[in-house]
């Protein structure tokens, strides 16, 4: 879904994606999007990427969380979403609709993911599960993510995220 051989597909896949959001809240096409900042976005997540190797060689919480972070940063939406969609205790974070999509975003692009490890391909064949009370927390501490600063923290998350889920997937435990 993301990092596609050519931007063309990712900008498709990513509005594709936003619109997919909007639908499943019922927002009836209420969502205003700055274009210009998905494509700086898909340009910069791919210019600016932190890892050694670049995203070709990077793991797929790697792709997912420096995606995740440029999305957050460059907030492509620009209103907020109503309370009545997405409750009291989320509409009060600031910035809640870019962290809730690019959250989003990123839980798809990890599903069906392959991690390539010395010890084989793992496959994450089990979406990210979260708790209401932890979605909020999340959405709260993804609102104003930077690639910049954020992106080690960001992976590290989704990565956690993906093992609670897939357990198979995790590396052995050292603490």
């Amino acid at each position: 879904m993301l990092y596609c051989e050519n931007e063309l597909d990712d900008q498709l896949n990513v509005l594709a994606a936003i619109d997919g959001f909007a639908d499943g809240l019922d927002l009836g096409g209420a969502i205003e999007i700055d274009q210009r900042a998905i494509t700086e976005i898909l340009r910069g997540m791919r210019q600016d990427f932190p890892a050694v190797g670049g995203s070709g060689n990077a793991s797929p919480f790697k792709k997912a969380a420096n995606f995740l972070c440029y999305f957050v940063a460059n907030s492509p939406i620009r209103n907020p979403f109503p309370a009545a969609k997405v409750g009291d205790d989320i509409v009060r974070i600031p910035n809640h609709q870019n962290a809730m999509v690019g959250l989003h975003i990123a839980i798809d692009s990890l599903h069906d993911a392959s991690i390539h490890r010395d010890d084989g391909v793992i496959a994450l064949d089990n979406r990210i599960e979260l708790s209401k009370h932890s979605y909020v927390d999340i959405i709260q501490a993804c609102r104003n993510l930077a690639p910049q600063t954020h992106f080690h923290i960001a992976s590290v998350l989704l990565e956690q995220m993906c093992y609670r889920t897939n357990p198979n997937a995790s590396y052995p435990t050292v603490i």
